[in-house]
This record gives structure tokens, C-alpha cells and sequence, in this order.
């Protein structure tokens, strides 16, 4: 889901878009991109990983290196005190709780998306 009023995140020197969306099991996928096309992936899916609301994992090793403070630096959250065993053995997958508002609001559209309607309804139900 892209919206004009998410920040822009500059990575390896270009201004990127953010587009939010799901990955199948339902976690939060940060792609960015530039007006040339797709730029990177910030995010990483563990599904082995348990993630509180509002968290993500970023991809911050090989060609996302420097992700993680890219991504703080635009202001879409904080790294987290989170620390889990990590069943890729990569050392560099960072745990941000996301803090920026707006990106809040989007990834709680997207995951009543992506809920069954019962579930919506039943969440709905106890506000």
C-alpha cells in the first residue's frame, strides 16, 4: 500500500518510496523504491521469529546493509531491546518497533486485511 504521506528513506544515496504491504503469512514487507523502480526490500519474513505488534525485522546485511539506520533515520522507528535466537545465522536482522505514526496506521489497515472477517468482527466487537 503506498500513500503520499509516508516518509521518504534515503538508502545508498536515493530518495525511496515506501510501499507497505503483507507477506503471505500476514507480517509487515517494506519494499523501497525510486522513481526507476524497485530499490530494495527492507524487511525479512522469519515466521519462526515472534513478533509483537508494531515490530519488524529488517534485512540489514549484504545489499541492505545500512537498512536498519536508514530506515531510523526517516523516522519510521526505534531498534528494539528484542533479542531472539535467529534460525537464519545471519547476526545482521535488526528488530525495530515501528514508531512513525502514519506507517502505524497502515500496517494495522493491512493486517485487518488480511484478518479473516470473523476475526474483524470479533476485534471490532470488543473495542
Amino acid at each position: 500500500m503506498q500513500n503520499d504521506l509516508l516518509p521518504i528513506v534515503s538508502f545508498y544515496g536515493e530518495l525511496c518510496s515506501m510501499d507497505i504491504n503483507c507477506y503471505p503469512n500476514g507480517r509487515t514487507s517494506i519494499q523501497l523504491n525510486t522513481p526507476q523502480g524497485p530499490m530494495a526490500r527492507a524487511t525479512i519474513n522469519i515466521p519462526e521469529i515472534k513478533l509483537p505488534p508494531g515490530h519488524i525485522l529488517i534485512k540489514n546485511y549484504s545489499e541492505n546493509e545500512g537498512m536498519a539506520h536508514a530506515l531510523k533515520a526517516a523516522g519510521i522507528g526505534e531498534f528494539s531491546d528484542l533479542r531472539q535466537g535467529n534460525p537464519t545465522g545471519h547476526e545482521d536482522i535488526v528488530f525495530m518497533q515501528v514508531t512513525h505514526p502514519i506507517v502505524l496506521s497502515v500496517i494495522a489497515q493491512l493486517e485487518n486485511l488480511s484478518k479473516p472477517k470473523k476475526q474483524v468482527a470479533e476485534d471490532m466487537a470488543m473495542a
